[in-house]
């Protein structure tokens, strides 16, 4: 993957106490991705900033319980109300 341009960015604790630096487009303000500083290594791609967004598809669903009731949730996804353990 890689990622072209420059970010804005703007950081918050999450639930664990870590940092997460959520970076987006300093021209319209449209979130690109998400790093966590307790974890260099990994990158949170939102799908609507890809390319190609219809090569993937969601296999699990983090914070379930912050959804809305006209999101509809494909059922056979596995589904956690807060970030799992691990």
């Amino acid at each position: 993957m890689t990622i072209t341009g420059e970010a804005s960015h703007w950081e918050v604790k999450g639930d664990s106490g870590n940092v997460k630096v959520h970076s987006f487009c300093p021209v319209c303000g449209t979130p690109v991705y998400l790093r966590f500083v307790a974890m260099p290594d990994l990158i949170a791609v939102h799908a609507g900033s890809l390319d190609e967004p219809d090569r993937f598809a969601p296999h699990t669903l983090t914070y379930n319980v912050r959804g809305f009731v006209w999101d509809t949730i494909d059922p056979s996804l596995k589904t956690f109300d807060k970030m799992p353990a691990g």
